[in-house]
């Protein structure tokens, strides 16, 4: 009521119409928060060039209210138009917090522990800044921990839960001591773990904190084999009618309690259920880069796909592996690559085309799976625990990345024994490979794994290999109808826009050797000065039936949309950014990136490798080349003169660069070291 008799008292004033609409809204956050949401951006928009940090305040209530109503890709962009309207150091650390946790909660913990790290430098400066500094030491305990960055994760903890201690803010306790439960729990502490629990219950929190007490105590029970006591508690909070994490945790415990007591059936519904919430919680996603980061956020399918092999039901389990693949690619390609999947119309095609594929799923426990496809045959076979083969892949990248690097080695023929023996009778000499990685393995090119037998030898010798996202990528998809007005699009050999992008010595060497292979009235040849990244979209790449680039790549690990392929500055800059080739449908048969990084550093669970080359499948490439690391330009330009001499006279994009490289490979100079030759991978779209 008083504000309502102030509405005449503040005349014209823009500045105090601003302070309060504002005030309206801090008024009804509590009980309204869609009439609040609008008081506030009706605050930010009165504020806008005049008072920067009653506007910033504004945007970040919105982002705020938006985050509490877990719609975390809006939330982020009024945070983000925070930052740039006030040099508080008190609401900078507001916001930055805030992006911390939406990036978390959409799983990418990458980018969240960035955003936190700030914020919490911001806050630990500013005494009116206590408790935002515990949220944030908070939120970073939780972010160390999901990268298992345990040490770190521990201290971050226990200093917020001093801080909460220190104002004696029971919620910041709350959440402190759940969290040290979860992170004693990982590390087989039950004991502290039980009074983690137990003093966090004595705060007697109700609503969605008793919730996760609940959980907690029920999960801890679980690991102490006392299923009988955590089930009516994993059921108790399902009455309650939780949603997002708590809804699919506990469907996933109780699933896992039906599967002790031999209860199948329940348990396969439950498990249904878990991932019907998370399919829900994905679809509420609308932005690009979060659809791609969310199944980061917990290993979703893990226990159901476990389940289903210990059933004896490995296609089941193909099927839900499958489902979890490369989801926002498979949606913008109009496919559901579980549900979708026609394993009998699969089979056909790699009959007919002597393939064979191996799809993997890495699980953190106890035991990750190969399936080995054939035109005949289904096989699945039990490998190491993710963390194990993590571990070796790690190693191994190091010693190919080392110029210097010999050869065949003995880290890539302990690979080559975890990843590909198992399956070996089912893969015959001179096949042709499809492989489906899944998490860490997306970094590793499999044709640098080390054959033992008769001697040891690069398995690029005995078979040739392409990768795939999702099994429905390789059906038998007819391209007969596809036509083209060019056969050739070919960029590259900018001039120098940045001294961090110097002139590729060879590039013009690489642009005349590929524009060679084809008639000139089929090619368009867009080169120096004119290789702009609006000569890209001005050109009409959708009439041509290969793409090429020659120049510098970037690759971003904390929005892989922001990777760019680099070319000449124009007025709008000099970066051909994947979040722009990704608005521009194309049909080619071969998309070439030779540039550093092309096929992107970010791999996430549930989408892959996510970079240029995945930017190109998913606007209609049929195939894409890219690096996985630095390309020499110099033995890039003899590769592509031979890989496409062959092509262009009828072999597929996959024996034309196999043959190429394995010139490389046996040749007697330095190039037969795989960072030459094996950096550059071939990938199947649609």
């Amino acid at each position: 009521m008083l504000l309502e008799q102030t509405d005449a008292l503040v005349g014209e004033s823009r500045k105090l119409r601003a302070q309060l609409t504002y005030a309206k809204g801090d008024c009804v956050a509590h009980t309204n928060a869609n009439q609040a949401t609008a008081y506030f951006q009706n605050a930010a928009k009165i504020a806008h060039g005049s008072d920067g940090y009653l506007e910033a305040r504004a945007l970040v209530y919105v982002g705020y209210l938006q985050m509490s109503d877990r719609r975390y890709d809006q939330a982020i962009d009024y945070f983000k138009e925070a930052l740039g309207l006030t040099t508080s150091p008190l609401l900078n650390q507001m916001a930055l917090g805030n992006l911390g946790e939406c990036h978390a909660d959409l799983g990418d913990w990458t980018t969240a522990i960035s955003y936190s790290q700030q914020a919490e430098t911001l806050a630990a400066k500013i005494s009116d800044a206590l408790r935002d500094h515990a949220r944030w030491l908070i939120d970073l305990g939780r972010e160390y921990n999901s990268q298992n960055q345990i040490s770190d994760a521990e201290k971050s903890l226990s200093n917020a839960l001093a801080i909460a201690n220190s104002t004696a803010d029971t919620d910041l306790k709350f959440r402190c001591l759940v969290n040290l439960a979860m992170l004693s729990m990982k590390q087989g502490d039950q004991e502290r773990a039980e009074n983690y629990i137990k003093e966090a219950d004595d705060l007697h929190l109700q609503g969605p904190r008793e919730l996760y007490v609940l959980l907690y105590k029920a999960e801890l029970l679980q690991k102490q084999q006392r299923n009988e006591e955590a089930k009516p508690l994993l059921e108790s909070i399902l009455l309650q009618r939780p949603t997002g994490y708590v809804k699919y945790e506990t469907e996933t415990d109780l699933a896992t309690i039906y599967v002790a007591q031999k209860r199948f059936s329940a348990a396969e519904k439950m498990f249904r259920a878990g991932i019907s919430t998370v399919e829900n919680e994905f679809a509420q996603i609308q932005s690009d880069q979060f659809r791609i980061s969310y199944l980061d956020f917990n290993p979703f399918y893990d226990e159901y796909i476990r389940f289903l092999v210990d059933q004896k039901r490995p296609l089941d389990a193909l099927r839900i592996a499958e489902h979890g693949r490369s989801r926002t690619l498979a949606v913008d390609l109009g496919l559901n690559p579980g549900k979708d999947l026609k394993l009998p119309s699969i089979q056909n095609t790699l009959r007919a085309n002597k393939h064979v594929v191996l799809a993997y799923w890495l699980g953190w426990k106890p035991e990750s799976y190969l399936w080995a496809i054939t035109g005949s045959e289904v096989k699945l076979f039990k490998l190491p625990p993710e963390k194990e083969i993590d571990d070796a892949i790690d190693a191994y990248s190091q010693e190919v990345l080392d110029i210097s690097s010999p050869g065949e080695s003995r880290l890539g023929e302990k690979l080559y024994e975890m990843l590909v023996a198992p399956a070996e009778k089912y893969i015959p000499k001179g096949a042709m490979v499809i492989i489906i990685p899944h998490r860490r393995l997306y970094k590793l090119n499999f044709e640098t794994l080390v054959s033992p037998h008769p001697k040891p030898h690069f398995w690029i010798d005995d078979v040739c290999i392409q990768n795939a996202s999702f099994l429905a990528a390789i059906e038998g998809h007819s391209r007969k109808g596809r036509t083209y007005s060019k056969d050739l699009l070919l960029m590259g050999a900018p001039v120098q826009a940045s001294k961090d992008f110097p002139g590729l010595a060879h590039a013009p060497e690489e642009i005349e050797k590929v524009a060679a292979h084809f008639p000139r009235s089929k090619e368009t040849v867009i080169d120096g000065a004119a290789a702009t990244p609006d000569a890209y979209e001005s050109s009409d790449p959708g009439q041509y039936r290969f793409l090429h680039f020659v120049t510098h790549g970037t690759a971003s690990d904390t929005n892989p949309l922001d990777s760019a392929i680099i070319l000449s500055p124009s007025s709008d800059g000099y970066k051909l950014y994947a979040r722009d080739i990704i608005k521009t449908k194309i049909h080619p048969e071969l998309v070439t990136i030779s540039t550093c990084y092309g096929a992107g550093t970010r791999q996430y669970s549930g989408e892959g490798l996510v970079g240029l080359a995945w930017a190109f499948m998913r606007v209609g490439a049929h195939q894409v080349v890219a690096a996985l690391w630095e390309v020499d330009d110099a033995a890039s330009a003899d590769l592509m003169n031979h890989f496409y001499g062959e092509l262009t006279q009828g072999k597929s994009a996959a024996t034309a660069l196999r043959d190429g490289k394995l010139a490389m490979l046996h040749s007697s100079g330095v190039r037969r070291r795989p960072f030459y030759w094996a950096s550059l991978q071939l990938y199947t779209g649609r």
